[in-house]
């Protein structure tokens, strides 16, 4: 598929979404000129293929996603909103670190968030992929340095990982690395 197909897939997906602001759903219809913003596997951003540089930037893009019920990947910056192509998932977390004090474990998003981090709704393919849902639904993958911790403490295998911090956490398989993350995460 060309980059023009897929831009018109965006498009066409954007129009079919209930969700979509009324201001974007008037500038599709009329035709708005749409360019490639997308978002990786591993969390970073490019635009029209050109990764970004800019890390307050990327930072920014990071807090700004939403993803409507009907799956539409959207950057939004008030008063603006964006269709966006995610390859993946639309949310990361790039640090972990345990608290002694609560027993628990803490991570910074790729936005720059600081979110505490559930002891269930984690899954792992036992390969490159362990996400894990937060408390408010959002699905994150674990990248670069949360990649490497969690590496440390991923222990078992199918069907039984397990991450060892302290406490035993249950991390569940995920059921393929084909499936779409949003419908594997949310079978569960």
């Amino acid at each position: 598929m060309s980059s023009h197909d897929d831009l018109e897939e965006v498009r066409r997906r954007a129009l079919d979404d209930p969700d979509i602001p009324d201001g974007l759903r008037r500038a599709l219809a009329a035709g708005l000129a749409l360019e490639t913003i997308h978002l990786d596997a591993r969390g970073r951003w490019s635009h029209e293929g050109e990764r970004f540089v800019n890390r307050r930037l990327s930072a920014l893009f990071h807090r700004s996603v939403v993803c409507t019920s009907a799956g539409t990947w959207l950057l939004s910056i008030p008063p603006y909103t964006y269709p966006i192509t995610v390859e993946d998932c639309g949310w990361f977390v790039v640090r972990v670190h345990s608290d002694a004090a609560t027993d628990g474990l803490h991570a910074e998003l790729a936005g720059g968030e600081l979110v505490r981090l559930p002891t269930g709704g984690w899954w792992t393919d036992g390969g490159e992929r362990v996400l894990v849902q937060l408390a408010d639904g959002r699905r994150c993958r674990l990248v670069d340095d949360a990649w490497r911790w969690v590496g440390t403490a991923l222990d078992g295998g199918e069907p039984a990982w397990v991450l060892r911090t302290g406490l035993t956490w249950d991390v569940h398989p995920l059921l393929s690395t084909g499936h779409d993350p949003g419908a594997v995460l949310g079978s569960e």
